[in-house]
C-alpha cells in the first residue's frame, strides 16, 4: 500500500504540474477547455509516456490490494470466528489474479503505446471493470459475513465474536458500495471516450460530476481501508 500511495502521488504531482503549466485555451464558441495534448509544448509531451506508465503501475497496485482484500477476510474469519471464509482454491485464485492484474496494466499501456487515445482509455477501462468485479466479490463476502454471524448466535460466549464480525461486515458493505460507485465512474467515462460522439466527455457538467464522484469515492475507500486494518474496537 505504501508503494501504491507513492506511485499515485508521483503521478498526481507530475500530471498536475504539466496541466497547470499548459493552461487552458478558448474555443471559437467561447468555451474554455484544458489545452489538448497535440498543442502541448514538446518538453511537456515527452514525459507523458512516463506519466502513463506510472499511472498503470498505480492501477496494478490498487487492483492487487483489492483482490488480496478477499484473502484478508479469510484470515480475519479464521482469527476471529475460527472458521474458514473460502476454499483453498479460491484463496489461491485471488492471489494468482492479483499478480495477473499487476502485470496486465503495463502490458496494455505498452500494447497501445502508439495510439494516444487507447493508451489512455483502455487501461482505465480495464481498471474500472476490475474494480466492479471486486465490488461484486464484496457483495458475496457480505452474505458470507451474515451467514457466519448467524452461526455465531447459536454458539456460547459468542457476543465478542458477533460484535467483531458485524463491524467488519459493515466495513465490507461500505467498501463494496464505494467500489461500485468508483468503478462505475471509470467505466462510464472510458466507454463514452471510445465512442465517436463522446456525449458525456463533451458535457463538462456530466464529466466533472463523474470525475468528482470517482475522487470522492477514492477518499472513502482509503478511509475504509484504515478503518478495516485499524478498527476502533
Amino acid at each position: 500500500m505504501m508503494l501504491m500511495m507513492a506511485t499515485q502521488t508521483a503521478w498526481d504531482v507530475l500530471s498536475t504540474w504539466v496541466k497547470y503549466e499548459e493552461g487552458f485555451i478558448q474555443l471559437p464558441t467561447g468555451m474554455i477547455i484544458s489545452k489538448p495534448f497535440y498543442i502541448w509544448a514538446p518538453e511537456h509531451r515527452r514525459p507523458l509516456q512516463v506519466m502513463d506508465y506510472i499511472e498503470c503501475v498505480t492501477f496494478s497496485f490498487q487492483t492487487g490490494v483489492f483482490f488480496l482484500m478477499q484473502c484478508f477476510w479469510n484470515y480475519l474469519s479464521n482469527a476471529v470466528a475460527k472458521k474458514s471464509f473460502m476454499t483453498s482454491f479460491e484463496f489461491k485464485f485471488y492471489i494468482f489474479w492479483a499478480m495477473v492484474s499487476m502485470a496486465m496494466f503495463p502490458i496494455l499501456q505498452w500494447t497501445y503505446r502508439y495510439n494516444k487515445l487507447y493508451s489512455e482509455v483502455v487501461p482505465q477501462l480495464a481498471y474500472g471493470i476490475e474494480i466492479l468485479f471486486t465490488a461484486l466479490l464484496g457483495v458475496r463476502s457480505h452474505f458470507r459475513f451474515s451467514r457466519m454471524i448467524g452461526f455465531a448466535f447459536h454458539s456460547t460466549n459468542s457476543s465478542g465474536v458477533i460484535i467483531k464480525l458485524s463491524y467488519f461486515r459493515d466495513m465490507n458493505l461500505l467498501l463494496t458500495v464505494s467500489l461500485l460507485s468508483y468503478g462505475a465512474s471509470f467505466v462510464i467515462l472510458c466507454a463514452d471516450g471510445l465512442t465517436e460522439s463522446r456525449v458525456i466527455n463533451q458535457n463538462k457538467f456530466a464529466s466533472d460530476t463523474l470525475i468528482a464522484n470517482a475522487n470522492l469515492c477514492s477518499i472513502f475507500i482509503w478511509l475504509l481501508f484504515i478503518s478495516i486494518f485499524h478498527p476502533s474496537r
